[in-house]
């Protein structure tokens, strides 16, 4: 979830002031370790967002489904190796920040919170918690 978390902010540049999230466990095995395997989060941005996702034509395509992400994304692992190659050989700033990350942790521990708890979780966020360019 956290990847998601990760492609919404950055694609609104924007932090999300409240979570809601429901979810529940299916696999015996998950809920004995009180984990979840079926989430579902509204991120609240603080100004009124409209984003649309259009599908093809004629509507939903056939994915073929692959067992592990890197063959799922092979593509994106490897823009991500060369994006690495480039920062630690000093060609390329890190494109990420700390604040970056720390925020996506925020979020994600509010979209637990909310599910363990069953309720909205409000997200405050400090200037210095924002990263450069967001809302």
């Amino acid at each position: 979830m956290v990847h998601d978390i990760d492609v919404i902010t950055w694609v609104l540049e924007e932090l999300p002031v409240q979570v809601h999230s429901i979810a529940n466990a299916q696999i015996p095995e998950i809920a004995a370790i009180d984990d979840f395997d079926n989430v579902v989060s509204t991120l609240n941005p603080e100004r009124p967002t409209n984003t649309s996702i259009l599908s093809t034509e004629g509507g939903a395509e056939a994915v073929p489904i692959f067992h592990s992400f890197p063959s799922r994304y092979e593509q994106s692992y490897a823009a991500e190796m060369d994006c690495f190659v480039d920062v630690v050989s000093g060609v390329k700033p890190l494109p990420i920040t700390f604040l970056h990350s720390s925020a996506v942790s925020k979020i994600a521990n509010a979209a637990e919170r909310s599910a363990r708890e069953e309720v909205p979780v409000d997200l405050v966020w400090e200037k210095s918690e924002v990263p450069e360019g967001y809302c």
